[in-house]
């Protein structure tokens, strides 16, 4: 519990756009994004940030991400300005009141950035909680998504990063089983491990990005280290950046392919609860085709 006397506790107004902008000037800053099943964390100052509709670039040595519509329902910080008067913590809340972001700032001059946020006393309003994934019926396919979705198949990486970004619900992992078998097809989730401890001996970067809300973190780094304790794993980057991914609590894994200025793109795509918690996909600088090889070599998932 904090110490009124100690720490301050500040409630901001919800300014993400304004955070991402100030955030390109930190100079030693570690930025998290997590879920309940996966999270990132990178260091350093945010790169120009892309909401979603805009064209998708790739950072290698900043902050990389990509935002949707209400991507936060809430900002607080946290400073002790007695005992550590270089230190502070600034958190991102989503729609559910979970902590989806978390900033951490150990230089005076990062600091002074926050000074920009505006206090508020006003409370936030969460949804009080997410519908559970039995909620919507396996039974009921969503005929007006599977045909918009299968018309803008092909659009390339953008469409469908931001179909992950803005997608309600479950809505995108019910599409995948109507989309057609060319384009997407179900991993068996007890393969993963072994295909995961295969990919330190792959030399081609790929992206390692974990969805929260709408809001997207990737590291888009070379691996330079994965480790792994039972379900867990780490896979870290050259630049210290790191993300760790609980495969115990995996519901399903989904391989899937579409065209993108003329050459076939894969993403393998992490499911848990109904949502989309992580994604990997091939680095736009390098190629892709051997990426698209290493998934299709996965063994589809048995017949439920």
């Amino acid at each position: 519990m904090l110490e009124a006397n100690r720490a301050e506790l500040r409630l901001l107004h919800s300014d993400l756009e304004k955070l991402t902008f100030r955030g390109k000037a930190f100079f030693d800053a570690r930025v998290t994004t997590s879920n309940a099943h996966a999270l990132i964390t990178s260091l350093g100052q945010y790169a120009p940030t892309r909401f979603s509709g805009a064209i998708r670039r790739q950072s290698n040595e900043w902050v990389d991400l990509r935002l949707g519509a209400g991507s936060c329902a809430a900002m607080a910080c946290i400073a002790d300005s007695d005992r550590s008067p270089e230190k502070a913590e600034l958190y991102v809340f989503d729609r559910d009141g979970g902590v989806q972001h978390h900033i951490e700032i150990a230089d005076a001059d990062d600091i002074d950035l926050l000074a920009i946020f505006e206090t508020t006393d006003e409370s936030p309003v969460f949804s009080g909680g997410r519908l559970p994934a039995a909620a919507s019926s396996d039974n009921v396919v969503p005929f007006a998504g599977v045909k918009a979705a299968r018309q803008h198949w092909n659009s390339g990486r953008q469409w469908h990063f931001d179909h992950l970004l803005n997608q309600q619900r479950e809505s995108r992992l019910q599409l995948l089983p109507h989309v057609g078998r060319k384009r997407a097809r179900r991993i068996a989730v007890e393969m993963l491990p072994s295909f995961l401890n295969s990919l330190e001996r792959q030399t081609m970067p790929f992206c390692r990005t974990v969805v929260t809300g709408s809001m997207m973190h990737s590291d888009n780094q070379p691996l330079s280290d994965l480790a792994h304790e039972g379900s867990n794993f780490r896979f870290a980057s050259r630049r210290g950046d790191q993300m760790y991914l609980n495969l115990a609590t995996i519901d399903s894994c989904w391989h899937t392919r579409f065209r993108d200025q003329g050459e076939t793109v894969s993403l393998l795509e992490f499911y848990a609860a109904g949502d989309c918690v992580a994604v990997f996909s091939p680095h736009r600088h390098h190629a892709a085709h051997y990426w698209h090889s290493l998934l299709a070599s996965l063994p589809q998932a048995s017949a439920l």
